[in-house]
């Protein structure tokens, strides 16, 4: 993971560690959360995932671990089929920004024994104790929780591609040059 993320960033981008999630486990850990709450500009429908079709009007919704699984995979959305991966990736931001928000009410401080008995399952990371620690103070006194997704610059067979000066401005950002 690790070389190809730095092939195709290159800049000398430094990777520390890794967070690995586990999404057989993921909708456990957002089940000891309660749930999810996301809201909706347009509908999102799908073809079956694990032989249930998924679908959520537009509005206000409170998803539990397999919905949220779900919500977040989704990849050829039939209420807007002009989408591409860019409305995925803000549907998976989507849900981990309402992961933070749910973890962080005092709803989730009260679910804290069932998050930690969760989280272990869900997420691995070579990051021991202090480091492990760090991150969780960073969750909690951290900014927006916004993340910064690459803008594509265009299209190569199919797929989005990016240019190198956003690579670059990326990287410079991931050091803290930016």
């Amino acid at each position: 993971m690790i070389r190809t993320v730095r092939g195709f960033m290159g800049n000398g981008l430094r990777i520390n560690h890794v967070i690995e999630v586990n999404f057989t486990e993921f909708p456990e850990l957002i089940d000891s959360l309660g749930g999810i709450d996301v809201k909706l500009k347009r509908c999102v429908s799908a073809d079956p995932f694990s032989g249930r079709r998924f679908k959520l009007p537009k509005g206000e919704h409170h998803l539990n671990g397999r919905q949220a699984l779900a919500f977040a995979r989704v990849r050829k959305n039939k209420c807007s089929p002009g989408e591409d991966d860019r409305a995925r990736a803000r549907r998976q931001q989507q849900v981990l920004s309402s992961i933070r928000s749910r973890a962080l009410s005092p709803h989730g401080f009260f679910r804290a024994p069932w998050i930690a008995w969760e989280a272990p399952r869900t997420i691995k990371s070579d990051l021991k104790g202090f480091g492990m620690a760090g991150l969780f103070t960073d969750l909690l006194t951290g900014g927006s929780g916004k993340t910064r997704v690459l803008l594509p610059s265009g299209e190569s067979g199919g797929a989005l591609t990016v240019s190198e000066g956003e690579k670059v401005r990326t990287v410079r950002a991931l050091e803290g040059e930016q």
